[in-house]
């Protein structure tokens, strides 16, 4: 049975509520074309006011549901642990990348979703596995280390241990001297 957590006081309601109204707001308040020489924008309208209200919805999602769950330690730890279960699997895809250059992408999708010379470093490949930039994968193994230390921290057994020793030498696999000097810091 999981706690509720504690309410989130008036100003935090009047900030939600006029993030959710101010999209409609924006629209009905922009009734002109915007004309510029040969330019023109139509005026805004409230089909429009309601689209960019789901959108600040859908921006606003992620933050409500942090805010349901991770109020407090419990749900945290919770959160540390998925994020290094995650990446535990996701070093399969790395180090086949590793191994053989990045060229998941391609196998399933047929094309390379950034330039091929950004991912060779240090004589070797930079995994990028299904992500934007490889910088992006060696951050995101990072996090996933410093989680698997802090997990070490409150509940220090062999297996966590070796989790975090694991992932440490994936994130200096990945060759990202962003990645390597925030986790050192």
């Amino acid at each position: 049975h999981a706690e509720t957590p504690p309410p989130m006081g008036p100003l935090g309601v009047v900030l939600l509520a006029m993030n959710f109204a101010s999209p409609m707001l924006t629209a009905l308040t922009n009734p002109d074309p915007l004309i510029d020489g040969i330019n023109y924008r139509p005026a805004m309208s409230v089909s429009q006011g309601v689209a960019n209200q789901l959108m600040q919805f859908f921006h606003l999602l992620p933050f409500l549901m942090g805010y349901k769950l991770l109020w407090n330690a419990e749900g945290a730890e919770k959160w540390l642990r998925a994020l290094v279960v995650g990446v535990l699997y996701y070093t399969i895809p790395m180090l086949i990348e590793l191994r053989m250059s990045p060229q998941i992408n391609v196998w399933v999708y047929g094309y390379f979703q950034h330039d091929f010379i950004q991912t060779i470093r240090y004589g070797g490949y930079r995994p990028i596995v299904f992500l934007q930039h490889p910088l992006w994968l060696a951050m995101m193994t990072m996090t996933a280390f410093l989680a698997a230390i802090a997990l070490a921290r409150n509940h220090p057994t062999r297996r966590i241990i070796l989790i975090a020793l694991y992932l440490g030498a994936i994130v200096v696999l990945c060759k990202s001297a962003g990645a390597l000097m925030q986790a050192a810091m």
